[in-house]
């Protein structure tokens, strides 16, 4: 969808979302394409409060140690799985980025100007999605951030349940958990 000239990509991650995210793409010029995962399984975190507007950024957790960048439904997967990093003294930032066309390269410079180590969590391909974004901006920017791209690695789907299909595809919580502990303290590079 990304190769697709003039078009709005937006990936909304629980039901409040849905909601508000629908009450706004309506006054989008031009096409627009609305991916919604299977949000009777997701984990709400979008709250009454949040509101949604095209190409704005949330910011769900504060942290020190990294950030983590996600979209879609992998941000209510993110956040339980920073709250148990939490535990062991893990300090993540939780960013979700619904809107992937247009892209917020603005918001997400200063994402990578505050830290240098950086997640992406998508339930899609790393290439052409929210990880190819985030590595071709920081590409440009020339900010030297390390970044681990944590997605579906160029691999056809399956069918199942969505927890089976997050384990199945390294996506879960306690993969998300495994993933940071084995690379954010580790000097080398992430492969």
């Amino acid at each position: 969808m990304n190769t697709l000239p003039n078009i709005a990509i937006i990936n909304v991650g629980d039901p409040n979302e849905v909601d508000k995210a629908m009450k706004e793409i309506v006054k989008v010029e031009g096409p627009v394409y609305i991916r919604i995962g299977r949000l009777d399984e997701s984990e709400p975190f979008y709250t009454e409060q949040d509101t949604f507007q095209t190409g704005r950024i949330l910011n769900v957790c504060e942290g020190t140690n990294a950030a983590v960048l996600s979209t879609g439904i992998m941000t209510g997967v993110c956040k339980k799985a920073l709250q148990k990093l939490r535990e062991d003294g893990i300090s993540l930032a939780l960013y979700h980025i619904p809107t992937l066309k247009p892209v917020n390269t603005k918001a997400i410079n200063l994402i990578l100007q505050d830290f240098k180590i950086i997640y992406t969590v998508e339930d899609h391909n790393i290439f052409g999605g929210l990880g190819s974004l985030i590595n071709d901006t920081a590409i440009k920017s020339n900010t030297g951030n390390r970044i681990i791209n944590i997605g579906i690695r160029d691999r056809f789907g399956k069918c199942g349940s969505l927890r089976d299909l997050f384990v199945y595809f390294g996506l879960s919580e306690d993969d998300i958990c495994r993933r940071v502990k084995s690379t954010l303290f580790n000097d080398h590079r992430d492969i």
